[in-house]
């Protein structure tokens, strides 16, 4: 079987067992974790997060695995917001490559209450993975880029903002999948930094995984918030045997208003809340 660790002396990983791109959260959130907190009506976002990891395929060489996410979310309402995401997937290894995307991600999230600022957040998150993603040239074998089959879940999110800290809890069940037995997803972050321009943060996230049991992570991250711009660095480490043991993340998000009288911003949303 062919198999990879992310270095030399990193844990092997069997490339059937490498799940495709987890869904990233599009809107108000953290690097893998939601935030109940609305856009607001006309609120739009674009959010583009890269992954990269080193990869070892047996009789191959090395290499590196690349994953561009590219999402995008709007407020349709003060607490209702509909959001799309869709991995771009590039793998090479000893001159051979496969690319292609993956997977479409649609949700619906309604966020409550309705305005901004606010102490405390809670919402439920309704979301489809669909199986209509493109492949390309793919001598190299190395992980899916698809599901195969619609994948449905469904989490309860809160938010409570404190000072200069903020807390983000998701709580949920993975109901439908053709690659995943169902069972809970749960997820715990931190934000902490709000009202200034530099937050770091910190998250760990558990669900099922194709293997039976579960996908373990915690990613460390750091945000440059410019007004309408967010920047954002982050290192992923993984604690079961389908995820690579380190995995960095960088990215960029865009926030604008279509319309909506409350002109919302990376710089005033993390303002600090009493």
């Amino acid at each position: 079987a062919i198999s990879f660790p992310v270095a030399s002396s990193g844990q092997n990983v069997l490339s059937e067992q490498v799940p495709p791109p987890f869904p990233v959260p599009t809107g108000e959130g953290l690097f893998r974790l939601a935030s109940a907190e609305p856009l607001g009506r006309g609120g739009f976002q674009f959010r583009f997060l890269n992954e990269a990891y080193q990869i070892r395929v047996n009789q191959v060489g090395e290499g590196t695995s690349l994953t561009g996410n590219l999402a995008a979310a709007i407020g349709l309402g003060n607490t209702l917001d509909f959001a799309i995401s869709m991995p771009v997937m590039f793998d090479i290894a000893g001159g051979l490559t496969k690319y292609g995307t993956g997977d479409v991600t649609t949700s619906f999230k309604l966020g409550m209450p309705g305005r901004f600022p606010s102490a405390f957040y809670g919402g439920v998150e309704v979301s489809a993975t669909h199986p209509i993603g493109f492949k390309g040239n793919q001598p190299l074998e190395v992980r899916p880029f698809s599901r195969g089959d619609r994948e449905i879940a469904t989490r309860l999110l809160f938010d409570i903002n404190r000072e200069a800290i903020g807390v983000r809890v998701n709580a949920g069940y993975l109901v439908r999948s053709g690659l995943r037995d169902p069972g809970l997803v749960m997820g715990l972050g931190v934000e902490v930094g709000r009202g200034q321009i530099f937050t770091v943060t910190a998250e760990y996230l558990s669900e099922p995984n194709a293997l039976g049991n579960r996908s373990e992570r915690a990613v460390f991250g750091a945000r440059m918030n410019l007004w309408w711009l967010q920047l954002e660095a982050g290192l992923e480490q993984g604690f079961s045997r389908d995820l690579p043991d380190f995995l960095g993340m960088g990215g960029v998000r865009f926030a604008t208003s279509l319309g909506g009288k409350q002109r919302k911003s990376f710089g005033n949303r993390t303002r600090r809340v009493p």
